[in-house]
């Protein structure tokens, strides 16, 4: 792994895969763009064949059903001259039975089969090419053509006369307007002096060319078609295609199919042009068009996201290399990752082995063969087993020590993602800051310890020498003095009273040494008890004692300060119950605590109770004096603090007493807690547990 410095750091980022670390953030960003342009061609090419392939399947599938409605457009075409030819028949057969003379028979089949046919416009009778009868009556304008004196007409009767059958011309222009066919039978009677039939005339049945395919019920839409019918291919082509000169398209649609001994060609193209897209291609160009674009944001949110991550990465890695701390950062298989210039100067044995992919308990291991851990000399396998564990499962930072007198505080931690990283801090000056405050608070120690010692014994000399003061009268030579002076005549009454003035200002005296002295005794002996504490050298010599005779001694003890005062003791005392504890300490720890609530009490008085709940033993001490405020109950615990200056002065004291108490009741296994409200009174409570009335307490020291 590089090392990594800012700016020119190695692009490594924890959970990268290996590509992404070879490619390097810019690059895997560039891909993106890349990847989502070659996307985008790829979308547009396909859209372009998918559009492509469903418009040729589209024309195809049209033309296969413009050549299906051909089919039944044709079969309908020869329906149509089929009937038509079939009444032409009819008419000749009734001709021939009334020897060439027309009846009302004929005009009955012929609207009779008019009336079926919606396509027929007319069915003329031309006997000797004279246009005689028209049906029906409306086209009686026709009657009197002699079909020879019309060339466009005579053609095509000339025609059925030659051939002796049914002949069918058209598209010809109808007189009544439009386009038509018209099927021309000619009519051949029997000669009964020649074998030789007489030509009788022409029955001429003319058919609109659209109603005769239009007017027939179908599953096919024909009415979207132009149909085009004529005996000649080019012609049904070319009629079509001028259709489609007015909109732009060619190539019809073209079958044949024989009718009355003739090939016919019918052709037909859609009325609004071949299509030229499937309905299908704007939705396929919308949805390629749709995939683009969010191939275009896709492409770009990535590249974005990928500079920002790689900007992040990048201050990242400038900031790690910018720390005044070293750190290292493992994967989740315990392999390097990274890790800065600093952490590689704490570590100068092991600097050459941090490269990426190096295994931590092979770099523990090497470190500890290099002697790079003093505390590792000696018993090698079981640090670097602790050491593997502490990695592996990190809970919270600890100190190493380095062959280089360093100091390192070291914080392991695991990501969510596995990964393990590790901050290195030099505190070898905090060390040895905190080892010389250490030094200096035990020299303390020991100097009040020293003071404490030499104070107290000229102040118990002096306290012996303050009570013969106070109880002069037991003095021998006072006793003397005392029966001299009353034995005596000559001594009179002023020196008498003179003398025993003096003998009472000794006394008093006396008495404000004695009191001085015992509460400067007290003092140092706080000071003696503090110092055992502060040193762990507080020894409680646990015994059985009664614990209600305990407590019954030191109210006692404690009345006269309470009468003095005139403040009340209330004590509910418990039942006769032995427990296990050091005498001498329990009865101090509730003679400071009930004389502190003597001193800090001015009226009402205090409430002393014993709660036992079969585990527990509580013993309350409830005063009425002025309480503590809510600041100071965190602290009132502590060495030296006392809650007001003021209250300090007027009572004394060291602030240590609840220090002290405190600590010999954990001594004894319990605890010392305190509910107070400010100008409402305190009310400390002493927790002690016991079974059966006996309590649990071990000796501690």
């Amino acid at each position: 792994m590089k090392e990594i410095e800012a700016p020119n750091a190695s692009i490594i980022d924890i959970g990268f895969n290996a590509t992404v670390r070879r490619l390097g953030l810019s690059a895997w960003s560039n891909f993106f763009l890349i990847l989502g342009a070659f996307a985008i061609v790829v979308t547009v090419f396909v859209s372009v064949k998918l559009a492509q392939a469903s418009n040729a399947d589209y024309s195809s599938k049209e033309r296969r059903d413009v050549e299906k409605a051909l089919m039944v457009a044709s079969n309908q075409i020869r329906l149509s001259f089929f009937d038509a030819k079939m009444v032409a028949g009819k008419v000749e057969a009734i001709l021939t039975a009334n020897g060439g003379e027309t009846s009302h028979l004929i005009e009955n089949e012929i609207e009779s089969f008019i009336a079926r046919n919606q396509s027929i416009l007319a069915v003329g009778l031309a006997p000797d090419l004279v246009l005689t009868q028209s049906f029906p009556n409306r086209d009686s304008k026709a009657i009197g053509t002699r079909y020879w004196e019309v060339p466009e007409q005579m053609s095509s009767v000339a025609l059925a006369y030659r051939q002796a059958r049914p002949v069918v011309v058209g598209p010809v222009n109808l007189v009544q307007g439009g386009e038509g066919y018209i099927l021309r039978y000619p009519v051949f009677l029997e000669n009964l002096s020649s074998k030789f039939r007489k030509f009788w005339g022409i029955i001429s049945v003319v058919i609109d060319a659209d109603r005769m395919i239009l007017d027939q019920a179908t599953d096919l839409d024909l009415g979207g078609l132009i149909f085009s019918l004529s005996n000649q291919r080019e012609q049904a082509e070319n009629a079509t295609e001028d259709a489609n000169d007015l909109i732009g398209e060619n190539n019809p649609a073209l079958i044949s199919f024989p009718m009355l001994g003739v090939d016919w060609f019918l052709s037909a193209i859609p009325r609004e042009g071949w299509t030229a897209t499937s309905p299908w291609t704007p939705l396929i160009l919308a949805v390629s068009f749709t995939i683009s674009i969010l191939l275009a944001v896709a492409s770009t949110t990535l590249h974005r996201i990928s500079r920002d991550r790689e900007s992040a990465h990048r201050l990242l890695l400038e900031s790690v290399s910018c720390l005044n701390e070293g750190f290292i950062a493992f994967d989740k298989d315990g392999k390097l990752v990274t890790v800065n210039r600093r952490f590689r100067d704490y570590y100068p044995l092991l600097s050459e082995m941090m490269t990426e992919g190096a295994s931590f308990e092979v770099m523990m291991r090497a470190a500890v063969s290099r002697g790079q851990f003093p505390e590792a000399i000696g018993r090698e396998e079981e640090w670097l087993n602790e050491r593997v564990c502490r990695f592996n499962n990190p809970s919270g930072p600890f100190v190493e020590w380095t062959n280089e007198g360093r100091w390192l505080k070291v914080t392991e931690a695991r990501t969510t993602n596995g990964f393990r990283v590790g901050i290195v801090t030099d505190v070898s000056m905090e060390k040895q800051a905190v080892d010389a405050a250490v030094a200096a608070d035990l020299e303390k120690t020991r100097f009040i310890s020293n003071v404490s010692h030499e104070l107290r014994t000229p102040l118990t000399v002096i306290l012996g020498h303050a009570s013969f003061l106070v109880n002069q009268d037991r003095i021998p030579i006072v006793q003397k003095l005392n029966g001299l002076v009353s034995s005596s005549t000559e001594i009179s009454d002023e020196v008498t009273e003179t003398l025993d003035s003096y003998k009472g200002f000794v006394r008093s005296q006396g008495a404000k040494i004695d009191t001085s002295a015992a509460h400067m005794l007290k003092l140092v002996e706080d000071l003696l008890d503090w110092t055992t504490c502060e040193r762990g050298t507080t020894q409680v010599n646990i015994n059985e004692i009664r614990i209600d005779e305990l407590l019954d001694e030191v109210g006692e003890e404690l009345r006269p300060m309470i009468i003095k005062k005139n403040l009340y003791f209330k004590y509910t005392g418990c039942r006769p119950m032995v427990v296990l504890a050091d005498n001498v300490r329990l009865k101090q720890v509730f003679y400071n605590l009930i004389s502190n609530a003597i001193k800090f009490t001015e009226k009402g008085g205090i409430d002393m109770r014993v709660v036992d709940d079969g585990e527990i033993l509580s013993i309350h001490i409830q005063d009425t004096g002025c309480g503590i405020p809510t600041e100071y109950l965190g602290r009132i615990f502590d060495r030296f603090q006392q809650v007001d200056d003021s209250l300090a002065r007027k009572n004394g004291g060291f602030g240590l007493g609840l220090s002290i108490a405190k600590h010999l009741i954990e001594l004894h296994g319990g605890q010392l807690t305190v509910k107070s409200e400010f100008g409402s009174g305190s009310c400390f409570s002493v927790q002690i547990p016991h079974v059966e009335g006996k309590s649990m307490l071990k000796k501690s020291a």
